[in-house]
């Protein structure tokens, strides 16, 4: 597999974030390998469009399905735009959890990567002193989530062989925070890469295409991102790098609520209008 075909077959991974958040840092430049992996997905996962919702999750409170799995991680906050001040006070060190269904079946069928679409149904986010719930509803039009694997990815365009590992988990949701209703996003990658005949191969945080466990201790964090954005257009952005992903008791999803729905279709419709402004504007 060369770097056009996985690159194509990774397309969709690519920005599907916030457009036009002033002052958004880019994911910072790794080593060659990590950052052709990197490339691959550049994580998240909020299409802010009119699309079907998805069925109800596994891992709502009272009916936790057997295959739901909590991590929970831990990350440093290396750069925080808030230009109007929705998150409040960020301490310089992020907390939080995330439950997946690891009953999702992988939807791609190369060999070399796992795509589990919808897996993630809820996460939290600690910033110290504030927490922003990321949950996945049935009901609303923009939620989105995914875990992504690629295992032993080959790179044969230097003088030695590379081969790499890459898993990012990504969300997407409506949130209710701090008394404000918007959209939030939480979405890391971290990579472990080997070079053949140099260092010690293959690479260990993925064994197979397979849903992953948790790591524990992060040695290569590629991103971190936090992303806010409330019903009148304010934006905020946490930058940073994970540092622990850890195994924890399944901490269950809250049922949606119906003001859920209807935030959603507020931003749909929102996002359609704004998408036809541009059009506008661009004739």
């Amino acid at each position: 597999m060369n770097r056009r075909t996985t690159s194509a077959t990774h397309a969709r991974y690519r920005a599907l974030t916030f457009p036009s958040i002033p002052g958004r840092v880019a994911p910072r430049a790794l080593v060659a390998p990590v950052a052709f992996a990197l490339g691959i997905h550049l994580v998240l996962v909020l299409a802010i469009a009119l699309v079907p919702g998805r069925a109800e999750a596994g891992c709502k409170a009272g009916a936790v399905a057997a295959s739901c799995v909590s991590m929970q991680f831990s990350a440093n906050a290396t750069s925080v735009i808030d230009p109007v001040g929705l998150l409040g006070t960020v301490s310089p060190t992020i907390s939080g959890t995330m439950t997946f269904d690891t009953a999702i079946a992988d939807s791609d069928p190369d060999p070399i990567t796992g795509e589990y679409l919808l897996s993630v149904d809820c996460a939290s986010i600690d910033f110290g002193v504030e927490v922003m719930d990321l949950n996945l509803g049935a009901l609303s039009a923009i939620d989105e989530s995914f875990v992504a694997v690629v295992n032993d990815l080959p790179d044969n365009s230097g003088p030695f062989p590379v081969l790499t590992d890459l898993i990012s988990h990504g969300i997407g949701a409506l949130v209710d925070f701090s008394g404000m209703m918007g959209a939030g996003t939480l979405s890391y990658a971290y990579s472990e890469f080997c070079i053949v005949g140099v260092t010690p191969c293959p690479p260990t945080i993925a064994s197979s295409d397979a849903f992953p466990g948790a790591p524990g201790a992060i040695g290569t964090s590629d991103l971190f991102l936090i992303q806010f954005l409330n019903l009148i257009g304010d934006q905020a952005v946490v930058n940073g790098q994970l540092t622990s992903l850890t195994s924890v008791p399944v901490v269950p999803c809250p049922e949606p609520g119906m003001g859920a729905a209807l935030a959603g279709g507020v931003f749909a419709l929102a996002a359609l209008q704004r998408r036809r402004l541009h059009c506008v504007d661009k004739r």
